[in-house]
């Protein structure tokens, strides 16, 4: 959770690994480091190996293994963050595979030509070398895109995100702003597409007047520079509220519960936590229909799904939702009831039992 691009899935891994270590297990993690970090550190009972970055991470995972793990642990748990580190192959003792979702069109958000076109190409083939491992995934979208793919129904077992901000007791009393209020909550990464929310604001302000957009995200690059240039440039920027990143907890509830709903706009997601975290505060969420977005949502029962995945499409969800405001206090109650049942233990329950 220290490194700078770490979300959902590193909340899940440091969780499952507390409960597994109160058990009585010994954990490593063998992760990508980032400049200047800590090579090892130790917390929660377990401990973190930084090895090389997001690139060299898998050839020196396969050196540090050989060299000081190699009879070590009894189970190794490959997660495959776009790439996996085909541990299969080379470890002594036991595999499970963990993915969050396929990269697909990922790759051309984020990854330079001609890296993207091979990657797109040989992800099918490299996953499949897995079908036969027992497999943990969070959404059902991820879990058919994998039986597509060769996998086994009975080997895969789909297992829920992660968060850590505390639910409100009672929605109802949440205070909602008096403005209509849509928040984009996430990194500025092209991938995440904040651009589609803002031209979405900007095309819905043009019926709902008063309508407001609050921004919450930060990151490095050409990207997010472009990202941020928008926000300052837009012709109703005097109504965008942008606040940078926000980490603290108090505060990222209180932002939160300070809108009607939240917009997210990814290209594929494994699940898209922060729905799950914007449900909790009593936000329901309106959401492309992509793969994890959809499962988040109960695929429509708890937020609202986008008919067409364009700025236009975002728009005239975000105007229509306003429009039959009567219909609110409905989707946010059971947007809040989906938000709850996200939790890790029932997660370690479905995990545990499944090695066993």
């Amino acid at each position: 959770m220290d490194h700078p691009e770490a979300g959902g899935a590193e909340l899940v891994n440091e969780e499952l690994a507390k409960k597994l270590v109160l058990e009585g297990h010994e954990v490593k993690f063998i992760v990508g480091g980032w400049p200047n970090c800590e090579n090892k550190v130790e917390r929660n009972g377990y401990e973190i190996v930084r090895l090389g970055n997001r690139y060299t991470v898998y050839v020196k995972a396969f050196n540090y293994y050989r060299k000081k793990l190699k009879n070590w642990g009894d189970l190794v748990i490959d997660e495959c963050n776009t790439i996996p580190f085909f541990a299969k192959f080379y470890v002594n003792c036991k595999t499970v595979f963990i993915i969050q979702q396929l990269a697909r069109e990922v790759w051309f958000y984020q990854m330079p030509l001609p890296i993207s076109i091979i990657g797109y190409l040989l992800e099918p083939f490299y996953l499949k070398l897995f079908k036969d491992q027992k497999t943990f995934t969070f959404a059902e979208s991820t879990k058919n895109d994998l039986i597509k793919l060769g996998f086994k129904n009975e080997l895969i077992k789909i297992i829920s995100e992660s968060y850590t901000i505390k639910p409100v007791n009672n929605i109802n009393k949440v205070p909602k702003p008096t403005n209509p209020t849509i928040l984009y909550f996430s990194a500025f990464r092209a991938m995440k597409r904040p651009n589609h929310v803002i031209k979405a604001f900007t095309i819905a302000k043009q019926r709902i007047k008063n309508l407001k957009l609050i921004v919450v995200g930060d990151g490095a690059g050409r990207y997010a520079q472009h990202v941020k240039k928008m926000i300052i440039n837009a012709p109703n920027s005097n109504d965008i509220e942008y606040l940078g990143s926000v980490y603290e907890e108090d505060l990222k509830r209180k932002v939160m519960q300070s809108a009607h709903f939240i917009c997210c706009t990814s290209v594929r997601e494994g699940w898209g936590i922060i729905i799950s975290e914007a449900g909790s505060q009593g936000t329901p969420a309106i959401v492309y229909d992509i793969h994890g977005l959809r499962d988040a949502v109960g695929n429509g029962k708890a937020g609202i799904i986008v008919y067409q995945n364009s700025p236009e499409g975002m728009a005239e969800s975000i105007i229509s939702s306003f429009k039959n405001f009567d219909k609110y206090k409905d989707i946010q109650l059971k947007a809040y009831k989906m938000a709850c049942d996200v939790n890790v233990s029932r997660t370690f329950s479905i995990f545990h039992n499944f090695l066993i």
